[in-house]
């Protein structure tokens, strides 16, 4: 099977859920979310930068957690419920990794009973800080 490129026709633009969509060629059907995507070295004649843009935050004393979520988590939970269940769940003695599986879980449960009843996406990392 040739997996070479070929020829991609690629949608003018993203759909208003922030996917473009291929429209032909070997990659016909598939869409990628270019409002949040880190890159696809492949899909960068079509507008996709593969390189990641990286912000720098120092944490301040106040700070007590990192959360790094995908969409899957806040699609369904805002930053003050996240911190909130992180803390509730630390101050019971939880480490960040079980944490991370609770947030996890949570939220396919939240997505899965929401209008959409979608759970996609979901992952966490949480980092505790002393």
């Amino acid at each position: 099977m040739d997996k070479s490129p070929g020829v991609v026709t690629v949608k003018d633009g993203a759909d208003d859920d922030g996917y473009l969509q291929v429209l032909s060629g070997p990659w016909q059907g598939y869409e990628l979310a270019v409002t949040r995507a880190l890159g696809h070295k492949n899909m960068e004649p079509y507008g996709v930068v593969p390189d990641p843009h990286v912000v720098s935050v120092e944490a301040t004393r106040e700070d007590c957690c990192l959360v790094l979520a995908s969409d899957g988590v806040w699609d369904v939970m805002d930053g003050q419920e996240v911190v909130n269940r992180v803390m509730e769940a630390a101050g019971e003695g939880k480490k960040a990794a079980q944490i991370a599986k609770m947030l996890v879980e949570e939220a396919v449960e939240l997505g899965l009973n929401s209008p959409c009843g979608e759970a996609d996406n979901t992952s966490a990392i949480v980092v505790l800080f002393p």
